[in-house]
């Protein structure tokens, strides 16, 4: 593809210009968490036209998807840790719309397997590349709230996926099924995947003509890029410090695939409509969950001004402790309103927590390997959030409960065993990560007065890219 916008830009350099790009990539992540959110509002609509039962579409939602994701995560962060990164964003961008849209054609669930696995290999280049890009752009005193906005993008769409895919969903059902050539008779929710396919496509003809490849920011004594395997042996080298932070982070990702099936608990619980919980979900995403990520991403950088390196991780320990009461009595509540209210809450919440994971993990991890220091934190919070939760609850509640009416106490349980693990790793993580990250910032002070000197110093043990700590 060729790139016609203007030379590579220098970091830091344009801030004006940085902020665009971090909001035309928050637009992406938006896109991309729609298309892959959508199908939460319109289970029992697939499960009818194809007659299949929960676990079938749990299975459908959560493996399919992380399948490939998590085969082709790492070797793309790896590219997108020495290639350019914008024609890694517009491939997987493309690609990702493409299947949302044969999704929409798909006629049994083998098909519908096959596309949702498409989305998760399309959307797998986003993030990797997309938090590599604002850490070169953007000053470290402000990257917190920049990759937080890009995570309150992906809460947004989200929120929208709810929202106006309720208001589509109300729309085409009542025009009832088209038939269309060569696919026959198309359903409501089949029409609303080929709809919702085209913004993809849309913004990728933005990004091709108004954003540029900036240069990377990577001191002078760093290798260009680690392979996988130095990377790996860099996270694991790093057990508290780096490895418990990814997982403390990735396992938030827990109480966010309870989300998946919290709109059809409010249908089967309340009897609310595909519609009505649409706009109540939706709207609690739109404001709460991006307002809470762009709060928590600012909470932050304002802690860490004051000295507090571990600011990420302490807010996140205290939102998980807010929700867990909320997790409780929202789910077992006979109220419908109580129980959308919490919803709202436990969404803003949640987004605090969500908003400061992304900068933690960025942090932690040299330029050298830190689109793939994100893509291994993203491998395990979607194996644990999109691959592993969905499914678990459909399992609770086929074959402990025995009841799709129990669908609440199957949420309730997995909310519940989630917290304390989060906090453990976090807790673990804490002091280990800020040592880890004043030791980096300490030698990136004596690489560039090195630099300066025309002399480069050999990595010392604290700072050195593969060295473990103990």
């Amino acid at each position: 593809m060729n790139d016609k916008s203007p030379p590579a830009a220098e970091p830091f350099k344009g801030v004006k210009g940085a902020w665009y790009v971090v909001i035309l990539l928050a637009i992406s992540n938006g896109v991309s968490f729609f298309d892959r959110g959508f199908v939460a509002l319109v289970i029992d609509p697939i499960k009818e036209t194809l007659q299949i039962s929960d676990t079938q579409i749990g299975l459908m939602i959560g493996p399919a998807f992380i399948i490939f994701y998590s085969t082709v995560s790492l070797p793309i962060a790896r590219l997108a840790d020495s290639k350019n990164r914008k024609h890694i964003i517009l491939a997987g961008m493309f690609f990702w719309s493409a299947c949302t849209a044969a999704f929409g054609m798909a006629k049994n669930i083998f098909v519908l397997g096959a596309a949702r696995m498409g989305v998760g290999l399309g959307e797998a280049a986003l993030v990797p590349a997309g938090v590599s890009i604002i850490n070169d752009l953007v000053p470290r005193d402000k990257i917190g709230r920049a990759v937080s906005m890009f995570t309150a993008g992906g809460i947004l769409g989200g929120g929208l996926a709810t929202l106006l895919g309720g208001l589509l969903m109300a729309v085409l059902t009542a025009s009832g099924a088209i038939t269309l050539p060569f696919l026959g008779s198309v359903e409501p929710w089949q029409q609303a995947f080929m709809i919702i396919s085209i913004p993809g496509v849309i913004l990728g003809l933005v990004i091709v003509f108004t954003m540029r490849e900036p240069v990377r920011r990577i001191a002078a004594h760093q290798k260009q890029a680690l392979s996988i395997g130095e990377a790996g042996a860099y996270i694991v080298g790093r057990k508290r410090a780096v490895m418990c932070t990814i997982l403390g982070f990735a396992m938030l990702s827990a109480l966010s695939g309870v989300g998946t099936w919290t709109p059809t608990f409010f249908m089967r619980t309340y009897g609310l409509s595909p519609a009505q919980v649409g706009a109540s979900i939706g709207l609690f995403s739109l404001f709460g969950g991006t307002l809470g990520a762009i709060f928590g991403g600012s909470l932050t950088d304002y802690l860490r001004k004051r000295g507090r390196e571990d600011a990420n991780i302490l807010v996140a320990m205290v939102a998980v402790l807010v929700m867990l009461p909320m997790n409780v009595y929202g789910f077992i509540t006979d109220s419908a309103g109580v129980a959308l209210a919490l919803a709202a809450l436990r969404t803003l919440v949640l987004s605090m927590a969500f908003g400061v994971a992304h900068p933690c993990v960025s942090l932690a991890a040299p330029a050298a390997m830190r689109s793939q220091a994100v893509a291994i934190y993203l491998l395990c919070a979607n194996g644990i959030g999109i691959g592993f939760v969905p499914l678990l609850v459909p399992l609770l509640t086929d074959f402990v409960f025995h009841d799709p009416m129990a669908l609440r106490y199957s949420l309730l349980v997995v909310s519940v065993i989630a917290t304390p693990i989060i906090i453990i790793l976090l807790l673990l993580a804490r002091r280990p990560f800020v040592a880890h990250v004043n030791g980096m910032s300490a030698e990136a002070v004596a690489a560039a007065r090195a630099e300066a000197a025309n002399v480069i110093p050999l990595p010392t043990t604290n700072g050195a890219p593969l060295a473990p700590q103990t």
